[in-house]
């Protein structure tokens, strides 16, 4: 079974995210229309961190977050 995780980049700065400063990662899904309904919660979550460039990536990768394997969602 395919498990996707959602990224997406904030003005917000985490300090303890060891995947860069402004890139974060929200929930696992195992269809793309949940990662979609999870675009939709984060930008009502967090509107006031301005999240953007949403995109997924599949977890069964050896490098998930290499810019090959990403898939970009349109804002």
């Amino acid at each position: 079974m395919k498990r996707y995780t959602l990224y997406y980049t904030s003005d917000k700065r985490d300090q303890k995210s060891n995947i860069g400063e402004y890139l974060h990662s929200y929930g696992n899904a195992s269809s793309v229309r949940t990662i979609k309904q999870y675009v939709n919660r984060v930008k009502r979550e967090y509107a006031n961190n301005n999240p953007r460039d949403f995109f997924y990536t599949d977890q069964n990768y050896d490098f998930p977050l290499a810019e090959e394997n990403r898939v970009y969602l349109k804002n």
